[in-house]
């Protein structure tokens, strides 16, 4: 029947979807089975509308712990502990973070959200493929499953369209909310991990910021003290 050929359709494009990530991980090093529990350290300038340069250090432990120092003399510190978090300011004030915003906060300050999309919270649906700048895509849209949207409370990637390049397997940039778009301009190597150095963000068709890491370590020594509240 109609609707059973439908069903097939959507349950080969899920299947599909998977692959191309899987190929992603395998291929980057970047997957929940490689790098889960794994800490690290980067050190990234953000440039907004090309003028403002900020610089943050992040220490973390993959996925879901991270401490982030704002500013050349970390004049503001960010933790976040999985669902909990807190705001460290100048005048040595803390603020804890409400639940919803901390999951944003794991991906707005990190550039490892685009590794560890959990398959328990996440479909990966297959949409075909794609030609734009020279370059042939596979096209995948990530949305949380039915029944996961308490747990994935938070996450900004929910409905965002990906394109992974079908040559090397790598994401080469992605689609979300409001006429943006993340462009992965360059992929360096630490180890056995290929990993996003430069990423543009564009809305609208125009740059308005520009990440970039000038240092990443895996393997950074990490502790659960640094990832409690902050006294």
């Amino acid at each position: 029947s109609d609707l059973s050929t439908f069903l097939t359709g959507c349950s080969d494009a899920l299947q599909d979807g998977k692959a191309v990530v899987d190929r992603y991980y395998e291929v980057s090093g970047m997957g929940m089975e490689n790098l889960a529990g794994r800490g690290y350290r980067m050190e990234v300038d953000v440039e907004s509308m090309g003028m403002v340069k900020k610089s943050e250090t992040i220490i973390g432990r993959c996925f879901n712990q991270a401490v982030v120092e704002k500013g050349a003399r970390g004049d503001v510190k960010i933790v976040l502990n999985g669902e909990s978090g807190w705001i460290l300011t100048a005048v040595e004030e803390v603020q804890p973070i409400p639940r919803w915003l901390v999951a944003r906060m794991h991906q707005q300050n990190d550039i490892l959200c685009f590794a560890g999309w959990s398959t328990d919270i996440f479909d990966f649906t297959r949409l075909g493929t794609g030609q734009q700048d020279r370059g042939k895509y596979d096209v995948v849209q990530i949305t949380v499953k039915n029944g996961k949207q308490n747990t994935a409370e938070g996450y900004v990637m929910d409905g965002y369209i990906l394109y992974f390049d079908r040559e090397t397997g790598l994401l080469a940039y992605f689609m979300g909310l409001y006429q943006s778009k993340w462009v992965i301009e360059r992929y360096e190597n630490c180890g056995a991990i290929i990993y996003p150095s430069i990423v543009k963000v564009y809305r609208n068709e125009k740059e308005i910021s520009t990440i970039r890491i000038r240092s990443f370590e895996i393997d950074y020594p990490v502790t659960d003290e640094m990832f409690a509240r902050p006294e």
